[in-house]
């Protein structure tokens, strides 16, 4: 039986503003469910401007969700406030591996104290033996030679900030791993070495991971399921090998049609235009219809005032979408290793 870590659900993010023609809010996160299992490795993937980083935010706890439930190890992770996240209990088993690695690190530390902190202030260890036996554990186990741990971040190569921003997070072993666009801001040939070493800790620590990319070439190669958001929704959600051969809502397959290699026939499903604006005004009657439906090649008039919600499509699969099943095409693009 598969015993969920994580449950998203019905969570939302609004924020409020105000515009020229008065106020509104911004749905950041608009109604968002899932679940992750004990050993799982989910991707979310999705346009800039999806929701995905709100959605991160959430999850970590370093911003409060407006309604709905975040569920991990029994406990509602939405009624901690984020003040105290930082030194709940709870904070130890859901870390976060950043973008920008650079960025995510105290100038001011060496690799050391970077790797330490969260042995200090999460677990509470005090004795300098434990605590160096433990960074130097973890040091080893994400490539990091002893001599580099003196260092501080400005002396250290991109690919090795990557390996102490993974170190940090993983010295507490947490249950849960967070990764915003963790390869991004390196070489290519980096990116494959910090995803074999991602590989190779899940499978020591038995850890579970959400995966934030853009990249659907590593998505499909390190995750085994696939969340695509949509202006603040999930529109699909499925296996991996599923989603990238066969992807059901139009918006997936403008997506894996985009990926370098696709097939000839799934150009066709490629999408222009700008996405919908999130602000809802107040006052107004709320939008009934699709929010994807100005871009969609398979748009009608249905689609004007009919919402869709997700629905099963096949085995572990979900998509929201009024007018599944949609026709069959070949979808499946080459992998670039």
């Amino acid at each position: 039986m598969t015993v969920n870590l994580l449950e998203v659900i019905d969570l939302h993010k609004r924020f409020e503003l105000r515009t020229p023609q008065g106020r509104g809010e911004l749905h950041a996160v608009d109604g968002v469910s899932f679940s992750i299992a004990q050993g799982e490795t989910v991707g979310l993937v999705g346009e800039s401007g999806c929701g995905k980083s709100t959605l991160v935010r959430l999850i970590t706890r370093t911003l409060s969700p407006s309604e709905g439930q975040i569920r991990f190890l029994g406990n509602d992770l939405a009624l901690i406030d984020p003040r105290r996240m930082p030194s709940h209990k709870l904070r130890r088993d859901v870390q976060m591996v950043f973008q920008d690695a650079h960025e995510s690190l105290n100038p001011r530390y060496t690799a050391f104290d970077v790797i330490a902190e969260p042995l200090r202030l999460l677990a509470g260890v005090a004795d300098a033996a434990d605590l160096q036996a433990r960074v130097l554990e973890i040091a080893q186990m994400c490539g990091l030679p002893s001599e580099l741990l003196v260092r501080f971040p400005h002396q250290l190569s991109g690919g090795q900030k990557a390996r102490v921003g993974i170190a940090r997070a993983a010295v507490l072993r947490p249950r849960l791993l967070v990764l915003d666009e963790p390869t991004a801001a390196l070489d290519v040939s980096v990116q494959v070495v910090i995803l074999r070493l991602l590989a190779q800790l899940k499978s020591a620590l038995g850890m579970s991971f959400l995966f934030v990319s853009h990249d659907l070439n590593v998505v499909r190669l390190l995750c085994d399921r696939v969340l695509v958001m949509y202006l603040g929704r999930v529109v699909e959600s499925a296996p991996a090998a599923q989603l990238f051969s066969d992807p059901r809502h139009p918006y997936t397959r403008a997506l894996v049609a985009s990926i370098p290699g696709a097939s000839a026939g799934a150009r066709e499903d490629l999408i222009a235009g700008e996405p919908q604006s999130p602000i809802r005004m107040r006052g107004q009657p709320a939008d009934a219809g699709c929010n994807f439906r100005s871009r969609c090649p398979r748009a009608t008039a249905a689609c004007e005032h009919t919402e869709p919600v997700l629905q099963r499509v096949g085995v572990q699969r979900d998509a929201a979408c009024i007018h599944l099943p949609l026709p069959e095409t070949d979808k499946s693009p080459e992998v670039i290793a």
